[in-house]
């Protein structure tokens, strides 16, 4: 039996279809299946880290690379609740962090960070800051 190629075409950005008289095929491509890691990392850099922790929700495979891409993870900056939040995750991938900085954090947000470091979580932590914002003057 002769295998029958079927032209593709584009529906839209993330679709293929492929198209005979009777067939209709979709397929979809996913680009984290075929990205390599560093061009991952170039993407997932300018997410932020709630929404890392929210790709890795979409599968298994999704979970590994994004987990896995040290650069994603070597400067974590905690800046308000939501972000504290997503602290005790960081113990997945806390042995790629290299500097960690909490701006205005809560009295929960810096308790939380230290059980992190202290747990040895942060195993590979070169640097460690606090910020607090300046008080605005009062009219």
């Amino acid at each position: 039996m002769k295998q029958q190629s079927l032209p593709l075409h584009n529906d839209d950005k993330n679709t293929l279809v492929a198209r005979n008289d009777n067939i209709q095929e979709f397929v979809t491509i996913d680009f984290i299946y075929c990205l390599p890691f560093e061009l991952l990392s170039l993407v997932f850099r300018s997410f932020p880290i709630q929404d890392l922790f929210e790709c890795m929700k979409v599968d298994a495979l999704w979970r590994y690379r994004i987990r896995n891409s040290p650069t994603l993870w070597q400067h974590i900056t905690i800046v308000d609740d939501n972000d504290a939040m997503l602290i005790p995750k960081l113990s997945s991938i806390g042995f790629y962090i290299k500097s960690y900085k909490i701006i205005d954090g809560s009295e929960k947000a810096h308790r939380s960070s230290m059980n992190l470091i202290t747990t040895g979580y942060l195993n590979r932590l070169q640097s460690l800051g606090t910020k607090t914002k300046a008080p605005r003057d009062e009219p």
